[in-house]
């Protein structure tokens, strides 16, 4: 099915016309990016295939046409670092008024620590405050709550864009996370958890980025083609995973940098 086609060069008694055809049917065809040459010296007509390109609504780019763009139905968002980013002031409070080294957030979240096990669900929150508490000489009330009302910010710049996608082109959002259990409560009092069609929260699920089951459950609940879908994170290193089932990739290293190199993507 060919819908339009362009005219290319004509040069040294060559013709070539060039344009975007499909295979397969609505939601799931692939564009795909033909040219028909002939050459009327020696009268020779040829069609081939030059791959497949990614876009929207006719708004095809690639070698030939300007650039790659990403016809992106579905994003997967990380929550922490891309949606919240820790305040500063909860590590404050901790060497301040609790005398945590300067390395606290390290041992939070350092893959060595308790964190690996909390955040796949091998251990409750409520244990892995306690084990923090402990190591700090804090009252776990005290770990809890302050954890609750500080830990956390919201990046607003992307919340507006995340919202501005919704609204404009009715993007699909699943949040895929590694935390914990009380991620949820986190998005309700921040008021976002209607930023997103689902939540994969990698405590409840049982497995965690990078591992490559965790984007093989995020793609089982969209209809849309890997190579439809968006990952967006703050860690490189939760990528390659990501990439290795066609997932289209882009690391958050925050707002300015990351309005740029999107807009590169999308039409």
């Amino acid at each position: 099915r060919v819908p339009f086609g362009n005219i290319g060069e004509r040069m040294l008694g060559q013709v070539h016309l060039r344009g975007i055809g499909f295979v397969g049917s609505l939601p799931r065809h692939i564009p795909i990016l033909w040219q028909l040459s002939y050459d009327n010296t020696c009268d020779v007509l040829a069609f081939s295939l030059q791959g497949y390109c990614l876009g929207t609504s006719g708004r095809y780019r690639n070698k030939y046409f300007g650039g790659a763009v990403m016809d992106i139905r579905t994003l997967f968002l990380d929550v922490g670092g891309v949606i919240l980013e820790p305040d500063p002031r909860f590590w404050e409070r901790l060497r301040i008024e609790f005398g945590a080294p300067d390395n606290a957030e390290q041992m939070f979240y350092g893959e060595g620590g308790p964190w690996g096990a909390c955040k796949t669900g091998l251990i409750t929150y409520q244990d892995y405050v306690s084990h923090m508490a402990d190591q700090l000489g804090i009252e776990r009330a005290v770990l809890a709550s302050l954890r609750t009302e500080l830990e956390w910010l919201i990046i607003q710049p992307m919340v507006d864009w995340v919202r501005q996608m919704r609204a404009q082109r009715s993007i699909e959002v699943i949040a895929v996370s590694n935390a914990d259990t009380t991620l949820e409560e986190r998005l309700t009092q921040f008021q976002l958890m209607d930023l997103f069609d689902r939540v994969i929260n990698s405590a409840r699920v049982g497995v965690a980025k990078p591992d490559p089951a965790i984007y093989q459950l995020a793609l089982s609940y969209t209809s849309s083609v890997p190579e439809s879908c968006l990952f967006i994170d703050d860690r490189e290193r939760n990528m390659a995973a990501a990439q290795s089932l066609g997932i289209q990739t882009l690391v958050f290293r925050g707002f300015p940098e990351f309005s740029e190199d999107v807009g590169k993507l999308l039409c």
